[in-house]
């Protein structure tokens, strides 16, 4: 089957019913403004003035009444905004859901965790939080967050119970696709939005009832002020319909947002099965995908399945297509029949667990000399290698142990952050801990912190290059558990550990990048954005980033830079194409291609996105991706607030997705 076919069907799909929400949102400003029409054509009838007839073109009035309209709208818009801020972690905790950590997890937790952090590596995308739903036997996952910094998946305990770890992938594969999709933030959108369409019809509802008070105690039907009442019963109206246009436009576009999810599962985990067989577990199991918690139901458009049961009106506004037809989709063969699934089952799982992990080991082993052979590297998703999970996998069981437990504490991930700076050459470790110290302070907090970046160096010196991107996007959400102080602390000594040398190496610049991210989300204070930037800025500010990911992967060969920066050219809109052009190797110094990088997050998220895509274009042109040229692509990615994995290159590689 092509599911990257699906997966572009989708995204269109899904387009269409986004523009027409948009057309429902000026739907309801135009119906206010022919209210108010209707309201003056009253108005005049009733005036023994003999008042004229309006116009029913006014378009002072039109403004006038669609800028109110849209005021009201992005008030309830703004407040729901602000409730859902804290991003996906605080939804999982509105939902009853607990935090899993490294060191408090059990057995079934831990393996939770193992398979989020391979798909995180897989996919080049931060690691999430991970959440679960203790009390929720119903088979069911959700992915939520703003940003990556704050993303975070949440399973049920069911799921936790009865998937096996084939099954366990798909899932996390289909959550890790709405994060990658920004599917999550457009989830969270939609919520605010009708929010605001909403607030029309509770202001309208205020009318009425007003109207309907009138004033003082002993009115009339003629001394009551019914011109109000019937411009707030018109109102609500107005309102009501338009809330419910949202909403069926809004399962509209999450029942398309589900087919592209499923099929993106089975891209990263290159497995048709898992995701298939999970939902097939759904199905047969007593409790479904149900969530009991009663704030699911209004968030059902996160859920891997529908956390409700499917009356008339909910599936009306169902935001899950039927389960047979997903499943349809990624089995043709499904006969439609769900096995019934019993708690029982779970001793076979465990023995099927057992088998799979002795297959997984021997995958492992296998993967991991093809690591050590291969330029190609774990750390974004790179579609021609047919197995990016795989070798996630092999990459993280080939981590030192040291190593990999630092990365599940706050402490640990910052010490390990500044052991992964910590220079070979003696002379220049020396400088760097003595200028380390001036940074954290003499006292025990800050004795501790060198001793452990001293005692984690000893193995990120031997550690090979291509294991360090890992191992950054592995400690990265425990950094963002750091108190302000630490984050700013952490920040400083980062970048003095990184000019200690006299000069910046490109995983220097990718890992400031990186943690400078992470941080900025709670550990860091607030920073203004600067000022915006003019279009030959941007440019500019284009030609450099290609420029310097081109002379990158080309190795002082100034045909195969100019090949590569074609190729990233090309990916650019045809405005930008003609403004740009290869610069020098020579004249892209680290503090230029810094700046330029600052100077590009400024620019709108479409256009980041098209840049990152030309950037991996421009690395991709000679079919090999060095382990250099993937650091500075992480560091462009974080800079710039963009997923490597969705990247739309790499479509030749479309062939190369296995069915097992």
């Amino acid at each position: 089957m092509d599911f990257f076919g699906q997966q572009d069907v989708a995204r269109a799909r899904s387009g269409r019913y986004l523009a027409l929400f948009v057309v429902a949102v000026a739907a309801v400003v135009g119906a206010v403004y022919g209210v108010v029409i209707l309201a003056e054509v009253w108005a005049a009838r009733q005036s023994h003035g003999g008042m004229a007839a309006p116009a029913l073109w006014q378009p002072k009035l039109f403004f006038a009444t669609a800028l109110g309209s849209l005021l009201v709208i992005a008030y309830g818009w703004s407040k729901e905004s602000r409730r859902l801020d804290a991003g996906g972690g605080a939804v999982a905790l509105a939902l009853g859901g607990r935090q899993i950590l490294h060191g408090r997890a059990d057995a079934i937790e831990a393996r939770l965790l193992h398979v989020v952090e391979e798909m995180a590596i897989a996919a080049g995308h931060p690691m999430p939080h991970v959440f679960v739903l203790d009390e929720e036997p119903g088979i069911n996952a959700f992915a939520a967050g703003w940003t990556p910094e704050d993303a975070a998946i949440t399973v049920t305990r069911g799921a936790l119970e009865l998937l096996d770890r084939d099954e366990l992938q798909g899932v996390i594969g289909h959550e890790m696709s709405h994060l990658l999709e920004g599917d999550t933030r457009l989830n969270m959108r939609l919520m605010a939005w009708l929010a605001g369409i909403q607030s029309l019809g509770t202001l309208g509802l205020v009318l009425l009832r007003l109207g309907l008070r009138g004033r003082g105690r002993h009115r009339t039907r003629h001394d009551a002020p019914w011109p109000l009442a019937a411009l707030g019963a018109a109102l609500w109206l107005v309102g009501s319909l338009g809330l419910l246009a949202g909403r069926l436009l809004r399962a509209a576009v999450a029942r398309e947002r589900e087919h592209l999810a499923d099929a993106s599962a089975v891209q990263f985990t290159r497995n048709r099965t898992g995701i298939a067989r999970a939902l097939q577990k759904i199905g047969g199991w007593r409790h479904g995908s149900s969530v009991q918690e009663p704030q699911a139901a209004a968030m059902s458009h996160l859920f891997l399945g529908a956390p409700e049961s499917q009356g008339f009106w909910s599936r009306l506004f169902a935001s899950h297509p039927p389960l047979i037809e997903r499943i349809r989709r990624l089995d043709p063969g499904f006969d439609g029949s769900f096995p019934p699934v019993e708690p029982s089952e779970q001793a076979l799982l465990r023995e099927r667990e057992r088998e799979q992990a002795a297959a997984a080991a021997a995958s492992a082993a296998k993967s991991r000399q093809q690591v050590a052979a291969s330029p190609v590297v774990v750390g974004l998703v790179e579609r021609a290698t047919g197995a990016p999970l795989q070798q996630a996998r092999a990459t993280i069981e080939a981590l030192p142990t040291a190593l990999r437990q630092a990365t599940e504490t706050p402490f640990g991930a910052a010490a390990l952050t500044l052991a992964l700076l910590v220079d070979r050459d003696e002379s220049v470790r020396v400088r760097q801990i003595e200028g380390l110290r001036g940074v954290v302070g003499g006292g025990p907090g800050g004795s501790a912190l060198i001793a452990e970046v001293l005692r984690l160096a000893h193995a990120t010196i031997a550690l090979p290059e291509e294991g360090r991107l890992p191992l950054c996007e592995l400690a990265a959400p425990a950094l963002g558990d750091l108190s302000p102080a630490q984050g700013e602390a952490l920040a400083r000594g980062v970048t003095l550990l990184a000019d200690a040398d006299g000069e910046r190496s490109i995983f220097e610049l990718a890992l400031e990048r990186v943690v400078v991210r992470r941080l900025a989300g709670r550990a860091l204070a607030p920073q203004r954005s600067g000022p915006a930037v003019g279009k030959r800025a941007l440019a500019a500010a284009m030609a450099d980033v290609l420029g310097a990911i081109s002379h990158v992967g080309a190795h002082g060969d100034s045909e195969a830079a100019r090949s590569a920066f074609d190729a990233g050219r090309s990916a650019l809109p045809p405005l930008w194409r003609r403004e740009i052009s290869l610069p020098e190797a020579s004249a892209l110094t680290h503090a230029r291609v810094d700046a330029a990088l600052d100077h590009l997050a400024a620019a709108p998220a479409h256009l980041r996105r098209e840049i990152v895509d030309a950037a991996v274009r421009a690395a991709h042109d000679d079919a090999m991706l060095t382990v250099h040229e993937a650091e500075f692509l992480r560091g462009v990615a974080e800079a710039l607030g963009v997923a490597l994995a969705q990247s739309s290159t790499g479509g030749a590689a479309r062939d190369g997705v296995e069915d097992r």
